[in-house]
């Protein structure tokens, strides 16, 4: 074995180490995670071997390295040469697991021949057990490193540097209004190619914006200042042009609402070629109108990493640039609009065997009415228990659908946690058909409990709590 420099020791500092797996295994552990007392991982990874020892080196590694390490995103030589400590441990233990030998060293005197391969990658896939040990751990860090932080800041001084509730709040609504809208955009223009059925194009979509809707990964007392970042992390999709689309959205949003001088002419061209559909330009950048019009407060906004900075403090939007940007209304839109201002209640009633709606009367109306619902997409729920055949499932709370009705009269319900659709001309029988896809999911959940995923997960919730 290599003759090591270094500072030998009576015992390693570690105390009441627990082992937690054989990370590489090959005839004897080669790699094996061990956690202390403190919460802290360590790594023991076989380096050397006489015919009376083995020889083990010892370091302490970051929850954050060991989730990169496992899931491919750096190599264990990577991961060795990058440590946070300054120190590791070379052990030799006996056939018996007793040390003979301690010594410390320096992180950066470590011989070659005790650094792994330089394609050293975990290719094996991140194990079921680290996926639930490591990944929600990690997910905030990944989240704050790819949001930006909006600041929002009074024109006046009357309440220091605070902004009210109101001002606060109408920004957030409006910057995910801004948000929602691009990603529907994009992923549209992404995927209609893709999927001919506008049915199956619709729960896709709709599905992604549920997902990558943006979520507030940090916040602090200073002015009001928010970091937003649009979740790609647990975005998974059957087709390439999303996954291509997902791992640059955020920055693509950056570039085309976020970088964008609005008192520039130029600007305002740029966007109408990016952006040719009106519609969904207006629906982009109408809410971002709104924030930076507002003269009681002035907007900033920054990367995590401060490689971008922009203050619109003197880039509000003139009319003229509004006029270039958003659609000029018809006498039709003007109409439309008012319409549309017109409140949509969907009802749902109990009907007795062979009844008619027509025959009700105000008090059995009231007294049949099973819910209302506001909005152009209201959400169906099924009471428990679900009964498909001689099966019967019973709910925590009440399983719901998303109800679309297109123009044919097609009744559309959808659960996108779950991937459970139907479509049908008759409301029961889209009913029965979803009713039947959760039996299914449900059973194969019973029968498969180590399994887990967001479908498994969401079937526990509504299931055992």
């Amino acid at each position: 074995m290599i003759e090591i420099v270094g500072y030998k020791i009576e015992s390693l500092p570690y105390n009441d180490l627990v082992k937690v797996h054989d990370i590489l295994f090959v005839d004897g552990p080669l790699l094996t995670h061990y956690k202390g007392h403190n919460d802290k991982d360590y790594l023991f990874y076989w380096v050397d071997y006489n015919e009376d020892v083995n020889r083990i080196l010892v370091f302490e590694i970051s929850k954050s390295e060991l989730y990169n390490y496992l899931s491919g995103g750096i190599s264990l030589r990577m991961a060795i040469c990058q440590l946070d400590s300054t120190f590791v441990f070379l052990i030799d233990q006996d056939v018996n697991g007793e040390n003979k030998n301690v010594v410390m060293l320096n992180a950066f005197s470590l011989p070659d021949e005790y650094l792994p391969d330089e394609k050293s990658y975990y290719s094996l896939g991140l194990p079921l057990f680290y996926d639930r040990y490591l990944k929600a751990y990690d997910y905030i860090n990944v989240l704050r490193s790819q949001s930006y932080i909006f600041k929002l800041e009074p024109t006046d001084n009357v309440h220091d540097h605070t902004v009210s509730t109101k001002e606060a709040g109408n920004f957030l609504i409006g910057i995910t209004k801004s948000i929602d809208s691009y990603i529907d955009y994009t992923a549209t223009a992404k995927l209609k190619d893709v999927i001919i059925d506008r049915s199956r194009l619709n729960k896709t979509i709709n599905q992604i914006k549920q997902k990558a809707s943006p979520r507030v990964a940090d916040s602090s007392f200073s002015s009001f200042n928010v970091s937003i970042a649009i979740d790609n992390i647990v975005i998974k999709s059957e087709y390439k042009q999303i996954e291509d689309w997902q791992s640059s959205l955020i920055d693509n949003y950056k570039n085309d609402v976020l970088d964008v001088d609005y008192s520039s002419q130029e600007d305002a061209v740029a966007i109408v070629e990016r952006f040719p559909d009106a519609e969904s330009r207006k629906k982009i950048f109408d809410p971002i109108f709104k924030i930076l019009e507002n003269k009681d407060v002035s907007l900033s906004v920054s990367s995590y990493n401060k490689g971008f900075e922009r203050s619109y403090k003197k880039s509000r939007p003139g009319e003229k640039f509004k006029t270039e940007v958003l659609p000029q209304q018809t006498v039709d839109d003007l109409l439309l609009e008012q319409q549309q201002k017109t409140q949509i209640v969907t009802a749902v009633f109990k009907l007795p065997a062979g009844g008619a709606f027509s025959d009700f009367r105000k008090k059995e109306l009231i007294e049949n009415l099973l819910f209302t619902q506001e909005g152009n997409q209201p959400t169906i729920p099924i009471p428990s228990p679900i009964v498909v055949g001689e099966q019967s499932v019973v709910l925590l709370r009440p399983l719901e659908f998303v109800l679309m009705i297109d123009s044919l009269g097609n009744i559309q319900l959808f659960n996108s946690k779950l991937d459970i659709q139907a479509e049908s001309l008759n409301f029961l029988d889209a009913i029965e058909f979803v009713k039947q896809q959760f039996v299914e999911l449900f059973n194969k959940h019973v029968s498969n409990p180590d399994y887990v995923d967001e479908k498994t997960q969401e079937i526990d919730k509504l299931t055992k709590g």
